[in-house]
């Protein structure tokens, strides 16, 4: 190998928080594709829902199968925000606010919460567009 090439390795390996850093970039380099890949099932999903026998393909326009992924995870995050804050919320009311009594106001409301809110986010799951 190549000295300065060992030199670069040898400085990747000292840094203090180098698997958090390697971490982080993976997860960048691996989310652009991640959304090409669901815009190409948009793209997809589109084609059949407007009964076109064309099938979508990949070495169309990779920058309008970004935008469509980009459009697809915004209106997921949309959708799901609410059912799972408030799945989130049940959980805060169950433990911190019960202060572990079973038989609190709290602990009930966030079990109420927790069941009507799964429920909605199942409801949201089946009426994904």
């Amino acid at each position: 190998m190549n000295k300065r090439l060992k030199n670069i390795l040898a400085t990747i390996w000292k840094e203090e928080k180098r698997g958090y850093n390697i971490l982080i970039g993976g997860i960048f380099m691996i989310l652009p594709l991640f959304v090409i890949a669901l815009g190409f099932l948009m793209k997809k999903l589109e084609n059949l829902i407007e009964l076109n026998k064309k099938p979508a393909r990949w070495d169309e326009n990779w920058k309008e199968l970004f935008i469509e992924g980009i459009d697809f995870v915004i209106i997921f995050i949309v959708f799901f925000s609410i059912p799972l804050f408030m799945i989130f919320l049940s959980g805060f009311f169950t433990t911190i606010l019960s202060r572990g009594k079973i038989f609190s106001l709290f602990f009930f409301r966030g079990q109420v919460i927790s069941v009507v809110m799964t429920i909605l986010l199942l409801i949201s799951l089946f009426l994904f567009p």
